[in-house]
């Protein structure tokens, strides 16, 4: 697993897709794609971007007050070749 000091740029580079958000709060999990990110916010280059620093911009959209998620790391969801079906894979 690569450190939380990895580049979104380095992570890219090694296969990963998503970040993958988790909420001790609500128990919520989330993979956001690197690529929503940059649409989202476009005048941001996030390649430079931690996976830490990502996640202590994010928050849980259910929660009350809106936390920062209590774990974010990186993950792969790839193609199963089957119609409409996604494999995930840890990294």
């Amino acid at each position: 697993m690569p450190s939380a000091r990895a580049t979104v740029a380095e992570l890219e580079a090694r296969g990963y897709t998503h970040l993958r958000c988790e909420c001790a709060g609500c128990r919520r999990i989330v993979d956001v794609p690197f690529r929503f990110i940059r649409q989202r916010f476009p005048n941001i280059a996030i390649d430079g971007l931690t996976t830490a620093t990502l996640g202590n911009a994010m928050r849980c959209q259910r929660c009350p007050g809106h936390p920062a998620p209590t774990r974010v790391r990186p993950w792969r969801i790839v193609s199963s070749g089957k119609s409409g079906g996604r494999q995930r894979k840890a990294g």
